[in-house]
Order: C-alpha cells, then sequence, then structure tokens
C-alpha cells in the first residue's frame, strides 16, 4: 500500500505538452552537416576523376591499375605454386617415385589432378625419361621437355605456357627429391584462360590490358587481352612487371572526354543528393512531431504515477518511448513498494502479536502525529503490545506461506539482485558471488528443475582458478533437492549446451562459468528442460530463494566425459577436400581441453 502524498491532494493534474520550441532541434545539425559534407565530397569527387588532367597525373593512374592486375596475377600463380611445391616434397611421392610402379605413379598422379584447380594433367617422370610427346594432351613439347631437364639438374625454373589444342596451356616442373637426391620431377598442366584469364575482363571500353609471356630472343605470345585492342600502343601506356620474369602486365587507356564525363557523372549524382535531402527532411519532421507527442504522453504519465494515479499506459508512436515508460513506471513502483514495506510490515505483526483477550481492553495506539520518516523500530507502542505474553507469529520470507516443500532449515544470506544478468548469473568471486550464494543458488535451481519433471541435471565448469570450488557448492545444493547431477567436468560450455540436447537421461544443465569476463568474476549459466533461462527467469531463481520454495531431498552424483561424442559430432560433418594447417589459439580458456583432439 503506497503512502499518500498529503501536499498532492485533491490537487488537479496539469499535464504540460512540450512546446515546439523546446526541442531539441540541434539534434538535426550533426545530420545536415553530414549531408553537407557528403554534398561536398561527391562533387569534389566528381570534379577530381573529370577534370581534365595531365599526361603524368594519367600515367600514374595508368600506372597504380597495371600494379593491381600485376598482383592480381601474382597471387593466384603464387597459391598454385604453393600446392605444386608442396605435393612434389610429400612423402608419398618421394616413395612412390623410388618404388617405381607404374600403377602407383598413375594413380598419384591422378590424385593430384584431381585435387589441382583447372589442372588439366599431372605427370610424375622419373629422372633421365622424359621425352617429347606430341599426340598426348596436353602434349610435352620440346620446351617442356627442357623445363624437366632443367629441373633435374636442380635449376629452378619458372612457370611456362605455351598454346595448344586452342587454348593456353601453364606447365609447372618441381623436382622430387629424397633428401639431396632428385629422384624425377612433378610435372603439372592447368588450364592458363580458366585460371588466369578473366583477370581485368571487366575494365572500360577505354582501357586495354593484356598479360605477355616473352623470353629472350623471342616473339612475345599474348596470354590474355581485354578491352580496346586498339589503344594497345597508346602513349598512356604502361608495363608492369609480374613474379614471373618472363611476364609483364601491359595497361594502357585513352585521355578522357572532360565535358562529357563531367556532365554525365554530376546529374545522377546531384539529382541522389536532392532527392536524399528532401527525404531525409520529411522523416525528421515526422519523427519530430511523433517524439514531442510522446514526450508529452511520457511526462503526463510519471505525473500520474507521482500523485498516486494509477491509469492505463499510453499508447506511444515510438516503439522505443513504450519501452522506456514500462521501465520508468516498473522502477517508480518498486521504489515505492521499498520505501512503504518496512512501515507495511512492522504494522502487520504488531496486530498479529496482540493477545485476543488484551486487544479487547487495549486501546488503538494513537500514531497519527507519528512523523511518517520513523523507522518502524521507533513506533511509540503501547505497554501492553511489550508484554512477554503476546502470541509470537513466525514470520516467513516473501508472499504468503510456504509450501510442503519448504526447507525450515534454510539460511538466508544477503543474495545482491545484481548479479542476476539478462541471460546469466554473473559477479565478482567473494563479494557477489561466494561459496555459499552458490550453494543456494543450486538448491533453487534443483527445485526449478524438479518442478519441470527433471530427474537429473548435467554439471560443467569453465578453467578459471575459483570454478572447482564454486562447482563442488553447486553439486552440494543440488543434491540437497533431491535431483541427480552428472558431473562433466572442465568443459567449454558448448561441450554442456551439447549434452543437453543430445542425451535423453536429462535436458537440463548448469555451467560454472565467468564467460568473457576478467579472471576474478564467475557465474553460473543455466539450462532447464531444454530452455536456456533469461530474463525473468533468472530473476526467479533468486524469488525462490526469498519464498523459500525449496524441495529437500538427496541425490547421486555421477562422472560423464562428452568430450569424445562432442568432437566425433563435429567431426562426422567436416571434410577437408585438401590438406591444411589450423593454428588453435584458446586463449587461456577451457577449449584447451579439447583443442588437441581436434
Amino acid at each position: 500500500m503506497a503512502k499518500k502524498n498529503t501536499n498532492g491532494k485533491n490537487k488537479r493534474i496539469e499535464k504540460k505538452q512540450p512546446s515546439a520550441k523546446n526541442f531539441p532541434h540541434f539534434i538535426l545539425l550533426p545530420l545536415l552537416i553530414m549531408f553537407i559534407i557528403s554534398l561536398i565530397s561527391g562533387t569534389g569527387y566528381s570534379l577530381l576523376i573529370s577534370a581534365n588532367k595531365t599526361h603524368d597525373s594519367q600515367l600514374k593512374e595508368v600506372e597504380f591499375r597495371a600494379q593491381v592486375l600485376a598482383q592480381q596475377v601474382n597471387n593466384t600463380i603464387k597459391l598454385l605454386e604453393q600446392t605444386v611445391s608442396s605435393a612434389a616434397s610429400s612423402e608419398s611421392f618421394i616413395s612412390t617415385l623410388a618404388d617405381g610402379s607404374p600403377d602407383k605413379i598413375e594413380q598419384l598422379s591422378a590424385q593430384l589432378n584431381a585435387l589441382t584447380p583447372y589442372s588439366l594433367k599431372t605427370r610424375i617422370i622419373a629422372r633421365g625419361t622424359v621425352k617429347a610427346d606430341s599426340k598426348s594432351h596436353p602434349p610435352i613439347t620440346f620446351s617442356t621437355v627442357d623445363m624437366v631437364q632443367k629441373t633435374e639438374t636442380g635449376d629452378v625454373v619458372s612457370p611456362e605456357a605455351f598454346k595448344a589444342d586452342g587454348r593456353h596451356i601453364l606447365n609447372w616442373a618441381r623436382p622430387i627429391k629424397n633428401g639431396e637426391h632428385i629422384l624425377g620431377t612433378l610435372l603439372v598442366s592447368v588450364d592458363l584462360n580458366a585460371l588466369i584469364g578473366q583477370t581485368g575482363a571487366n575494365i572500360d571500353k577505354n582501357s586495354s590490358v593484356q598479360l605477355v609471356q616473352q623470353f629472350q630472343n623471342g616473339s612475345p605470345l599474348v596470354l590474355f587481352s581485354h578491352g580496346n585492342k586498339q589503344l594497345s600502343e597508346s602513349p598512356l601506356r604502361i608495363e608492369q612487371d609480374t613474379n614471373n620474369p618472363h611476364w609483364k602486365i601491359i595497361y594502357s587507356t585513352a585521355q578522357a572526354n572532360t565535358v562529357d564525363t563531367l556532365l554525365a557523372l554530376m546529374t545522377p549524382i546531384m539529382v541522389t543528393f536532392l532527392l536524399g535531402a528532401a527525404v531525409a527532411f520529411i522523416s525528421f519532421r515526422i519523427v519530430e512531431k511523433q517524439l514531442r507527442l510522446d514526450s508529452a504522453r511520457l511526462i503526463a504519465h510519471l505525473e500520474e504515477l507521482k500523485f498516486g494515479q494509477y491509469s492505463k499506459p499510453p499508447r506511444f508512436n515510438v516503439l522505443f518511448m513504450e519501452t522506456l515508460d514500462h521501465t520508468l513506471e516498473r522502477l517508480f513502483t518498486d521504489h515505492q513498494e521499498e520505501m512503504t514495506a518496512p512501515l507495511q510490515n512492522s504494522q502487520e505483526s504488531v496486530e498479529t502479536s496482540v493477545p485476543t483477550a488484551a486487544a479487547k481492553d487495549t486501546p488503538k495506539p494513537n500514531n497519527e502525529h507519528h512523523d511518517e520518516q520513523d523507522s518502524p523500530s521507533e513506533l511509540d507502542l503501547p505497554e501492553s503490545l511489550q508484554t512477554s505474553n503476546a502470541i509470537p507469529v513466525k514470520e516467513f520470507p516473501g508472499h504468503g506461506l510456504p509450501s510442503a516443500e519448504v526447507d525450515d532449515q534454510l539460511e538466508l544470506p544477503d543474495i545482491p539482485a545484481g548479479i542476476f544478468r539478462a541471460y546469466d548469473i554473473r559477479g565478482i568471486v567473494n563479494e557477489g558471488i561466494t561459496e555459499d550464494t552458490i550453494r543456494l543458488l543450486g538448491k533453487s535451481i534443483g527445485s526449478e528443475a524438479l518442478e519441470k519433471g527433471e530427474q537429473s541435471i548435467f554439471v560443467g565448469q569453465d578453467g578459471r582458478l575459483s570454478s572447482p570450488t564454486l562447482s563442488t557448492a553447486l553439486v552440494e545444493g543440488l543434491l540437497s533437492t533431491g535431483i541427480d547431477v552428472i558431473n562433466i567436468g572442465i568443459v567449454p560450455t558448448p561441450v554442456l549446451w551439447f549434452a543437453c540436447h543430445t542425451e535423453e537421461s536429462s535436458r537440463s544443465g548448469v555451467m560454472v562459468t565467468g564467460s568473457h569476463n576478467p579472471a576474478n568474476y564467475n557465474g553460473l549459466k543455466i539450462m532447464i528442460a531444454g530452455d536456456t533461462l533469461s530474463g525473468d527467469s533468472v530473476s526467479a531463481l533468486r524469488d525462490r530463494l526469498i519464498r523459500n520454495a525449496i524441495q529437500q531431498g538427496k541425490g547421486s552424483e555421477t562422472n560423464a566425459n562428452f568430450k569424445e561424442k562432442y568432437i566425433n559430432h563435429i567431426a562426422e560433418d567436416v571434410i577437408l577436400a585438401t590438406p591444411m594447417t589450423v593454428v588453435l589459439d584458446c586463449g587461456n580458456g577451457s577449449a584447451g581441453e579439447i583443442a588437441p583432439a581436434f
């Protein structure tokens, strides 16, 4: 029961409507500045790229684009180079070539051919056995024979391209060594057009790009060409080297038509900015009006609460205003209850302590002039209420009498409400989180799980130094309610959820973990009957302790290991197309317990 405000009694509530003059229009200023900056930036950029550039500035732009394309070619070739070199140095290739079995060599070549992107043919050639073969596909040309022979002598040979069967083919030759002894050569032929043929294909019609291969005293071979071929001899032309000493990117472009480009670019930019400005202005005017109305409704509702006139919450136009109103109303109501609860409880205790016979002869205490701010212990009670003949009435915390499940011996310490978060229970160890607190929470969780039909519950913990003792306290609290505990030890949190979702024995679990917080934090993440606790269901655990609605029993504890099941479940769903080198950083977390097994 809330106290009446005597000063505000019969006082008419004035609902003040916020004036448009008081609305903070300055919130539109940053947006206006952003719009102006965007407009200036867009216009400046358009003028920059459309201005009449000098020959030197245009040449720098062409050089930059050529470097970008050359880097794309280098990256693609490097990835394939790593694949070929890694295969040539593998034990399987060395042992197969040393064994000399043609069937094994052919089988291993086919396997590598399937794993190499855009590969046409993979050959394992024993040392000294290479010879030209124009009928094979792709053919072994005399230049290919020369590559293999140089490789067998220990020379590092760059990839070479040649044209055959109507396409460009790129050959890689890498030695297969047993120690320092070269057993043979791994020769890989790939479709060059499929590998890098589309590099630079999206350039505009006023540019040209070519990848050219040329050896000393040899004719150039154009490996790919895109754009306007008539610009290949333009004065704005750059030849950019690649990592392959025989390859280079040739990029050419024409001078831009300044006037046409300027008009073409400026028109859509200006139209877009003008439309955006109009839409932004109209939108913010609408939002301004809605916020002004919602602010008036919020203020009026809070004034009603202030004077005890509880009414239906108003309807708001903006969603977050409705949430704000609900939050403020709840905080205001909770504050009023906290202020009046001590006095109300004291009065009820006094009334229930008066003997029946004495109540008829004892005048009612006159507290009309008592200061409302006095605590219950300072009330001026009559002597008849202070005698030892008063009938004691047992007081129960919370609301109403305890049920048959109540543990009458439960001693409830001060459990801070601040540790009950939106999705877990969390706080600083030995301050908000203590062994006694966790043990009591175990009683509450166990009682909740039993009411949901659960007969057992999983318990896991992370790798924090405080987790073992807190886990022990948690298990003690759970067992005291009669629920059985399945302890799965130190595991990452997903392993606990995995156990809850895959095992028929229980769909409930508690994880002792401080999550992402520093080492001095710890807490609980909870699942009961398949539902992860959050919001009100977390704070309800504290309410259960306050009501003393705790069940009693004697559960049993067993240990279980779910790490192998968890790893197998993940491994069955993952297939690696190629070997990988994986580095795992467990960050000092409990994942270090199972990471090596992966």
